[in-house]
Formats: structure tokens, sequence, C-alpha cells
């Protein structure tokens, strides 16, 4: 039955009006005045060909296991842990000599610290099919007063730059790792790579903007020799950007073949004309100094363009058809400003981080009051509007960067506080959760070798030996009447009674000893029991050690990282970092709907229609005024079956797929979960992402000058694709308040 009744002869005309397709975001623009196909608020939403769906999500990335590892294998390994390494200080691409694209991760010293100790900053890195790697440093660790550090690939080498006050490093390989960086023989330049924040590489040189010993702003550039990232030319290093300016440089950045942008704290300026000789060619222009940059790492390359942040928003750089710079005035974000208000400015010149991916603009930034990144603003340049923010702790961003996954380019997240995931890519979010209990099973696949060793959480290592040394009741080694010590199979002497200082024996038996009965029954009693003469077992790892077959199972309330060197010896451990999949929580808001210059009217219904997968959703009708709104679906009545029909006389659906009929018409939704007696696939295989279409016909009782739609997701997807309202006119008495 319709919930409507049909307009009669001597009823009022309604007045319709809706999106038949929905585009972006304008929260500027009064939304009683918006055009067709904006929205007025949206959170967690993207636009795509006229429809508005929620955000992919964001899924954690592990690398755990050695599935899919490259040979020859790497020691040591780091047996299933997630890449979670501590507050990220800066990352980096590099590709080395052989092809291979490594990401580079700067982090303060977390959970993966192999050197035994807390240090300051370690660099590690990471690509797909390959365990994590710690890229080897001087002294294991290194600083940065800046408290970032900046990684810049050139010349089939990676310079690391790490402030005004400590010398920048180089990585030629990624088994060397970081060294200090040595002027090469020969070459014009006399001047070493100086201190500096950042640096860029343009036309086989190294741009380094620096500040000159004694200064106190960034406003000197120096220019490395062609194809030499270690010497630099003396006269070029006194070019100077504007230096009777207060502001100092935040970054250099390439523009077209033949000119860089030097962004400023309150200024931009270009150098242009960059061919053959520099010092006498290039020529400094300003390009405006109504603004400058927020944050080194807000910039990012569409087309011919540059995008970046500033105190007024995003705004961007383009080529004019006669090849001259010119900063646009109008921001770019200007549709989004009071997002763009909300941004803690003090903390953003620091964190502000984007990328370009797919056609959109990523800008990761701290709003309300925030000290860490906890939004992402969106822009899709296909649709040439704004698609909002993006929220939650999936949206806690610290660093973008776009790098290689399985072949294809993807869009790489590192968090605040070190878990790393691919933005924009899975159905849901995968949320960090704090585990109780720790655990940690070490196994044995076959006989450990002579000398293979275990540590376990940076502690005391485990070394494994076949012989020991037979030793008297004082523990002195018995000699035989050659003079060599006496030994015996450790299969007999399962412990050594005076272990070597922070190295615990343990005996493994010969080659032909069982593995299980000796070596793992032997690596047990050295964690549980104390050798003679002593009080404690080898270490205090864990606060509970019991045996499992060929293994020990370790328990702590604290995580667990063991790391081997032999691939006898297997681990599965409880990540340090697990994560749970959440839901995507999208809210839309559509325009101003019914509006007539001010006339009050009554607002009678509503359309909405729509494609479902396991949703769960409220539509609500709010209108001009404080608060005054209208539930028009609650989230009770959007749940849909995943075994009813909307047909009549049809009977449920078998959630185990017997009749091989998942695909049939008219059900409700067309979600699946696997049941306990398992899913037929049958012939054809079950397709789980259907989307079911649905009409959502509702009445609305209320007046005012406009209203708007709320639509609010909490679970599953939904793609919105069309919008409608009807009003008629409501007529109150004149007068005061009429």
């Amino acid at each position: 039955m319709s919930t409507q009744r049909d307009q009669q002869q001597y009823d009022e005309a309604h007045m319709r009006v809706g999106d038949t397709s929905l585009s972006g975001v304008d929260m500027r623009t009064p939304p009683q005045t918006l055009p067709p196909g904006l929205v007025s608020y949206a959170e967690n939403t993207r636009f795509r060909y006229g429809v508005a769906s929620p955000r992919k999500g964001v899924q954690a990335l592990t690398w755990a296991s050695l599935r899919g590892i490259t040979f020859p294998i790497e020691f040591p390994l780091i047996w299933d842990q997630p890449v979670n390494l501590g507050e990220p200080v800066g990352v980096g691409l590099w590709r080395d000599p052989d092809g291979s694209e490594w990401q580079l991760v700067a982090a303060k010293s977390g959970a993966f610290d192999l050197g035994g100790g807390n240090s300051q900053i370690l660099i590690w890195a990471i690509k797909p099919g390959n365990l994590i790697r710690q890229v080897p440093t001087p002294g294991g660790s290194i600083s940065s007063a800046e408290g970032e550090v900046w990684f810049e690939s050139s010349f089939n080498v990676v310079t690391l730059h790490r402030g005004p006050t400590a010398d920048p490093l180089v990585m030629t390989h990624i088994d060397v790792g970081f060294e200090a960086i040595v002027l090469s023989e020969g070459g014009t330049g006399t001047v070493a790579i100086p201190r500096s924040n950042n640096a860029t590489y343009f036309q086989n040189r190294l741009i380094v903007p620096h500040r000159p010993a004694g200064a106190l702003k960034t406003d000197v550039v120096a220019v490395s020799d062609i194809l030499d990232y270690t010497r630099y030319l003396e006269q070029i290093n006194d070019f100077r950007i504007n230096q009777g300016d207060s502001d100092e440089i935040v970054r250099a950045y390439p523009f077209g073949e033949f000119a860089i942008i030097f962004f400023k704290t309150t200024s931009i300026y270009a150098v242009s004309n960059l061919q053959g000789d520099w010092s006498a060619n290039a020529r400094l222009e300003l390009i405006t100094k109504e603004f400058g940059l927020v944050g080194p790492r807000s910039i990012a390359q569409v087309g011919a363009d540059v995008i970046f942040l500033t105190p007024r928003g995003v705004t961007s750089i383009k080529q004019t058809e006669f090849n001259k710079m010119q900063g646009v005035d109008t921001p770019l974000s200007e549709p989004i400003q009071p997002l763009i208000d909300r941004i803690n400015w003090l903390v953003a010149k620091t964190t502000a981080s984007a990328a370009y991916y797919r056609d959109r603009y990523y800008l990761s930034v701290p709003i309300d009051g925030a000290a860490q990144n906890n939004a992402v603003l969106v822009y899709d340049f296909l649709n040439k509007a704004w698609a909002g923010l993006d929220t939650g702790e999936a949206a806690n961003v610290k660093y973008f960067q776009v790098a290689d996954f399985a072949g294809v380019e993807q869009l790489y997240s590192f968090s605040n506080v070190g878990g790393i995931g691919l933005y924009e890519y899975a159905e849901e979010d995968d949320q960090q959760v704090v585990p109780s209990v720790y655990t940690a099973e070490i196994f044995l696949l076959d006989q450990p070798s002579d000398g293979s060793t275990i540590t376990i959480n940076s502690g005391d290592i485990i070394r494994a030996t076949r012989q020991l040394s037979v030793r008297d009741g004082a523990g002195n080694i018995l000699i035989d009447a050659d003079g060599n010590e006496i030994e015996v199979p450790s299969d007999i002497n399962l412990l050594d009674p005076e272990p070597t200082p922070d190295v615990n024996i343990w005996g493994v038996g010969d080659y032909g000893a069982d593995k299980c009965t000796v070596a793992a029954a032997n690596l047990f009693l050295g964690l549980t029991t104390a050798p003679e003469g002593d009080t404690d077992p080898w270490e205090d790892f864990a606060d509970s050690v019991e045996a499992i077959e060929c293994g020990v199972r370790l328990t702590d309330s604290a995580p667990i990282a063991v790391s081997v060197n032999d691939p006898a010896i297997a681990v599965i451990a409880t990540p340090a970092l697990a994560f749970e999949p959440q839901p995507i929580r999208m809210t839309l808001i559509t325009r101003g709907y019914g509006y007539g210059g001010g006339d009050r009217r009554r607002f009678t219904r509503t359309q909405v229609y729509l494609e479902t997968w396991n949703a769960l959703y409220e539509v609500r009708a709010l209108v001009d005024g404080v608060k005054e709104e209208e539930v028009l679906v609650d989230a009770a009545d959007s749940v849909a079956s995943r075994v009813a029909y909307t047909t009549a006389d049809v009977d449920d659906w078998d959630a185990t797929n017997a009749n091989e009929d998942h695909a049939n018409p008219h059900r409700e939704d067309y979600s699946v979960t696997i049941p306990a007696g398992g899913l037929l696939l049958g012939a054809d295989g079950v397709q789980l992402d259907l989307y079911q279409a649905h009409t959502h016909r509702l009445l609305i009782s209320q007046h005012g000058a406009f209203y708007r739609v709320k639509f609010v997701l909490s679970r599953g997807r939904a793609n919105i694709h069309a919008i409608t309202a009807s009003s008629i006119n409501f007529e109150r008495r004149f007068g005061k308040h009429g």
C-alpha cells in the first residue's frame, strides 16, 4: 500500500526538487543556495560518477612471515611481528642499483630495536614480500635536533638530512646502510654537503637549502656538481633567496624542466632559466608575498600544477600559456574553509603531509587543537570538488607515500604511532587493539645448526651448541692426558653450569639426536631451570614458559619479540600491534531543498534511492533552525535480511547456498556470513559484493525555509544515487515572527 495519497484536483501542486547525482562538498556557501550535485557536509565519503559512497578502509600491513620471502634469506629473521616501528620521523623511497624499490622509514626506537637498548632513531627498510630490515647506521642509531629527518634519492644513492646541527649521511647499498659522506675524487666543487632540513634532486644535481654558520634562518642554497652529491660550488653556495626577507626557506621543489620553486614561510620565489651555467643564467623571480608554505611535505605535483598548503588554505601554482609561474589568488580549499579554519597551524607547519593518488589530493592535518594529524582532507580532480574529510583512527596519518604494492602503485599511510597501512584499500578500517596476553611459540622444524642463536626481547643470546665441556664440581674444565678439553655430547650434559657472559648455552645434541627430545627439551629446561650453582634460569623472558610439541610457549603481559638466525627455528608470536576490522562511519548532509527566497514551506515527502550491502544507517530530515530534525529511517528499520525476499510466496534463501541460488533476484541483502556447515560455492561460485537497490519513499512533517537530508552509515556499504524532495506553501500570519 502506498504511504502517500494521490494528488487530488484541488490540491496544491508539490514543488519537487532534488539531486539525481552527487559530486562533492561545499561547506562555505549557504546550503539553501548550493547548486544541484553539491552537499553541505560529508565525512568519510567519496564521490564518483554521480554516486556518493563510503571511502575504502585502511588495511594494516604486517609482512609477518616467511611467505613470499626472497632468497637468499637475510638474517636475523623477525618472526610474526606487524610493522610497528615507533613514532615515524621521516619516510622516503629508494631504488637500489638492481632496480628494487625500498621504502625507508626513520622512527623513534620501537619494538624492533635489535641493538639491545633504547636508541634515538632507527632506520628501517620495507618492501612487499620481504621481511622488514633494520638499516645499519653509525653507532646503531642516529639523532636529529629538529625531530624530523629527510630522505632524498639521487645518483643511485639516498642521502639522509638531519637538520642544521647534524651532518647528512648517505646509503649506497642497503646491506652497508648509512655512512658519513666523503668528498669524491676530482670535481669542481670544493665545499662539502651542508647540514639541512631537506634537499631536492634536480637536473642531476642535489639542491640543498641550508642555514649558513652563524645565521638564524635558512635562506642559502647549495648546488652540487653534476652527478656528484658530495661536492658543492662555493660561488653558488652564496646564492641566496631574497636574503633581506624575515622568512626562511621551507622547501625547494622542481617546476618543469628549467625552474625550481623556493617555498618560504611567508613568500614564494622561483629560480628559472636553469640551463648551461647556472651562476650566469639563473634568474630569481617573485611569485607571491601574500602567503608561504605550511609543512614541507604538504606539496604534491598535479600535472603542470603544484598543490600545497598555505595559511590561507590549499592553493596552487600554475604555469601560464606564456610559461610563466603564477600563484592562484583564490584558494582551492575555499569551499571547505570551515575545515581549514579548524587546522592547528602551529603543529601543521611540521606535520602536514600530502600525496596525489588516482586523481585525488590527500592532505593530512591536525584539527581542533590536536597535537598530531587527525583528519585527512580529500580533493577530487575529476569532479573538481572536495570530498570532505576523513576521520577515525585510520585518519591519524603522519605521512603519506605512493609506492609499489604487488606491481601496482598504492597509497601508503604511516600512522602517528608507527603502524603502516594501505589507504583506501579494504572494505573496513583495521583498528589497533591492545591484547591483554601475548604469546610466542618457538618450535623446531629441523635440527638447529651449531652456533645458531635465539634472541628474545633484545635480551641475552641463547646459542645452540653440539658439544659442551665436562667440568668438575668446582666448575673447572677437565683436561685429558693430551691437554685437550674433555667433551661429551650435549644430550648428556644438558646445561653449561658456567655460561659465557651475556650468552646462554643451549645444548642441541649431535646431528643424529632427536630435535624434539633433545634440543626442544633442553630449550625448555634452560628457560625454566637454573644451571648448577645459579639461582635463576637463563633469563626472565616471560611470565610463564610451557613445553609444547617440539618447542616452548612463552606467555607475558607485554609483547614478545623473537629474532633467530636459523631457518630450522620457527616462531609464531602474538603481534605486538594487533588489529581488528572496524566499520567505516559515513555521514552526508545534502544541500537545502525547497528554498524560495525565505518563504516558509511545509515539507511533505522525500525519496532516497540507494544500493546497500549489509548496511546499518539512519536517514533524518534537518530543517533550518536549531536542532530541528526528524528521524525518517532509524537504524533498526534499515536492517535488511540476508535470507528473506521482497516478493511474496518465496521461501527464504538457504544460507549454505545448498541450492546454488545465491544470486537469485529480489533478496533483501546479498552479503554473506559463512555458516557453521560451510558455504557451497557451486558451479558458478558466489559473488560476495552484490549490492541490492532500494528506494525509500518517506513522509515528512516539518516546515521551514528549507530542509536537508542527513544520511549516517554506521556499518556495511551504501551507494547513494539520488535524493528528491517535495513541499507545498505554508502560510502564516503577517507580523512579528510571521
